[in-house]
C-alpha cells in the first residue's frame, strides 16, 4: 500500500466563510413564490406571477425567467404549486383550469414532456380534496398522494378522511395505496411521503402509538409499519417532511419527547438504525421556533430551514460530516410579515434556493440564492512532504491521519475532487477521529487540513 503526504502553502477557508444570501437576479414576482424546485440536470422552476397578476410555471435559465408550455399565454392554467422533476425529462405540476365557458373549475395533476401537457388526474375544485405529496425515482416512477376530507352535517357525527397514493409509469395509473379513516379518530394523516432508488414509499406525519411517540413508516405491500431498528426515532409531535439521499440514507425532523422546548432533532436512518445528527439546539435555541423544509445537494449535504420565533428571521442550517454550519452570511433574510419559508432546493451549481416571503425594497417577492465559491486553485509545485501521512490509502469507507509529532490535534478539513470542488467540509476535526468518505466516487482527491499549527494536504484514492 502506498501512503503519499504532500504539503501545501495556500489560504484554507470554509465556503460558509465568503457565502451570502442574496436576492436572484430576475426572480421578481407580485404575489409571494409558492414553489421552487431543480430538476436532475439543475434547473430551476418556479411558480411565478406576472405584475398582471397572470400565475404561470417558470424555467430559469441563468439569465431570466420564461415560461415553460404557454401556461402564462393560456388562460384556463392557473394558480402552480408543486413543481417535481423526473429524470426522464418530463416535468410534473399542480394548477387550476378555469373553462373558458362554462363547466366546473379543476385542480389538475399535469406532465410536462417538453412539448404539451398531459392531464394525468383532475379534481373537482369544488370538493375538499387537494394533492399532498410527490416523488420520483430513478428508473422514471412518479408516485402521488391524495387527500381528502368529508365534512357531516352535525357536530357530532365524525368527519371523514381518506388518503391515496397513485402511481404513473408508462402513461399508465394504478392506486399502491387507499386508507380511509374517521377525521377524530385518526393514526395515519399522512404529511410527507417519498420513495428510495428502489421504488420503496416511507411516509411521516400522524403515525404514531398509543403512547403518543410518533415515528416513520414503510410500505410493506399491503400496510404501513414502523420504521425501527437500532435507537427507534421517537418524537413528541408530528414529523413533517423527509427526504432520501442516493444511498437511500432517510433524513427527518422530529421533537424530542423529553423536552418542553420546541426544537428540532434531525434523524438519519441508514437501513438498520436512527443515528441522531446532533440536537439542532446546540445552535438554535429560540423556543417556539419552526422548523421547515429540508433538501439534501449530491453529495449528502443536509439543508435544514428554520424560522426564529422571537426574533423572526430565516435561517438556514447544513448538517455536513458531523457538523451543523448556520449559512448567514453578510446578507440574511426575513419572511414578509411573519410569513412562510416553503421550500429549499439546489441549482445546476448546487447553489441553495429558497423560496417563500421574501420580499425587497420595491416590494417584489423574490427567491434567495446562496451563493459560495466551492472551488479551489491547487499548485501542485507546492508540495512537500512533512512527516505526517493519512491511511489507508486507496481507502473505501474511512481516512486515518497521523500529523507526525502531534499526538493529538484538532483541525478543520476539506476534500476536493479533481475538478477542483469541494465535496466534504469538517470543522473541529481530530486525530482520534476517522473521516468518512464513503459517500465519495471512486477517484483521486486531496485533503486539505489547516489549524493554528500547520496547513498540510495529502492525496487519496478512493476505491
Amino acid at each position: 500500500m502506498r501512503i503519499l503526504a504532500v504539503f501545501l502553502f495556500t489560504v484554507f477557508h470554509f465556503i460558509e466563510l465568503n457565502a451570502q444570501w442574496t436576492e436572484l437576479n430576475g426572480s421578481t414576482n407580485s404575489v409571494p413564490i409558492n414553489y421552487a424546485s431543480s430538476d436532475w440536470n439543475g434547473n430551476l422552476y418556479a411558480s411565478k406571477t406576472d405584475l398582471t397578476g397572470k400565475n404561470y410555471l417558470a424555467k430559469w435559465d441563468g439569465i431570466s425567467w420564461t415560461d415553460v408550455g404557454n401556461t402564462r399565454t393560456n388562460s384556463t392554467y392557473n394558480d402552480f404549486t408543486f413543481v417535481i422533476p423526473d429524470n426522464l425529462g418530463s416535468i410534473y405540476s399542480v394548477f387550476r383550469i378555469t373553462p373558458t365557458i362554462g363547466g366546473n373549475q379543476r385542480k389538475v395533476l399535469g406532465q410536462w414532456n417538453g412539448g404539451n401537457w398531459t392531464e394525468i388526474f383532475s379534481l373537482n375544485q369544488n370538493n375538499f380534496e387537494n394533492f399532498w405529496s410527490f416523488c420520483c425515482t430513478s428508473s422514471g416512477y412518479f408516485y402521488f398522494n391524495i387527500t381528502g376530507i368529508s365534512y357531516k352535517n352535525t357536530n357530532t357525527d365524525l368527519d371523514t378522511i381518506y388518503q391515496t397514493i397513485w402511481k404513473w409509469s408508462n402513461n399508465n395509473l394504478s392506486v399502491v395505496y387507499k386508507n380511509i379513516n374517521q377525521r377524530l379518530n385518526f393514526t395515519h394523516y399522512m404529511m410527507d411521503f417519498k420513495c428510495n432508488s428502489k421504488g420503496d414509499l416511507f411516509a411521516c406525519g400522524d403515525y404514531h402509538n398509543l403512547a403518543g411517540e410518533y415515528f416513520l413508516v414503510k410500505w410493506n405491500g399491503s400496510s404501513w409499519v414502523e420504521l425501527s431498528g437500532l435507537n427507534n426515532l421517537k418524537a413528541s409531535g408530528q414529523i413533517r417532511n423527509l427526504v432520501i439521499d442516493n444511498k437511500d440514507n432517510i433524513f427527518a425532523l422530529g421533537n424530542p419527547l423529553t423536552s418542553s422546548v420546541n426544537y428540532a432533532i434531525a434523524y438519519k436512518w441508514d437501513g438498520g438504525k436512527w443515528i441522531d445528527l446532533n440536537p439542532l439546539q446546540t445552535i438554535f435555541s429560540d423556543p417556539g421556533s419552526k422548523f421547515g423544509n429540508m433538501t439534501l445537494d449530491t453529495i449528502g449535504n443536509l439543508y435544514i430551514s428554520a424560522l426564529a420565533f422571537l426574533n423572526p428571521t430565516f435561517t438556514v442550517f447544513k448538517w455536513n460530516s458531523g457538523n451543523w454550519l448556520k449559512l448567514t452570511g453578510s446578507n440574511g433574510f426575513s419572511p414578509f410579515n411573519n410569513g412562510s419559508f416553503n421550500t429549499l432546493c439546489l441549482d445546476k451549481n448546487q447553489d441553495l434556493i429558497a423560496c417563500g416571503d421574501f420580499i425587497n425594497s420595491n416590494n417584489q417577492w423574490y427567491l434567495a440564492k446562496f451563493t459560495n465559491s466551492k472551488f479551489v486553485t491547487l499548485n501542485e509545485n507546492s508540495f512537500s512532504n512533512t512527516g505526517g501521512f493519512i491511511y489507508p490509502n486507496p481507502s473505501t469507507n474511512k481516512i486515518n491521519f497521523n500529523l507526525g509529532d502531534d499526538a493529538y490535534q484538532k483541525f478543520n478539513l476539506i476534500v476536493i475532487n479533481s475538478l477542483g470542488e469541494i465535496v466534504i467540509e469538517k470543522i473541529n476535526a481530530n486525530t482520534r477521529e476517522a473521516l468518512d468518505v464513503s459517500i465519495l466516487r471512486e477517484g483521486i482527491y486531496i485533503i486539505q487540513i489547516q489549524n493554528e499549527v500547520s496547513k498540510q494536504s495529502f492525496k487519496f484514492v478512493k476505491e
